[in-house]
């Protein structure tokens, strides 16, 4: 392995121009609070059931136990 290692670091080339870090979230890469929230749902889907149970006409009550079922929290 040290000698992989050796013939590795032989083909490399140290330059003189400071590193940069570059964000792959954005077109720019520089980082922004809104480009790291987006990276995090990425490839997720949303569900909007919420609204249905939110904003129906029933009693609180009711639509508490609809989102905790919705949640596969009713135990």
């Amino acid at each position: 392995q040290y000698l992989q290692l050796w013939q590795i670091m032989q083909r490399s080339e140290l330059s003189a121009t400071p590193d940069r870090l570059i964000w792959r979230w954005t077109a720019s890469g520089n980082y922004s609070t809104q480009s790291c929230y987006m990276a995090t749902f990425h490839g997720s889907t949303a569900c909007y059931s919420w609204k249905l149970i939110w904003k129906c006409w029933a009693p609180p009550r009711v639509k508490f136990f609809h989102w905790l079922a919705n949640q596969d929290r009713c135990f």
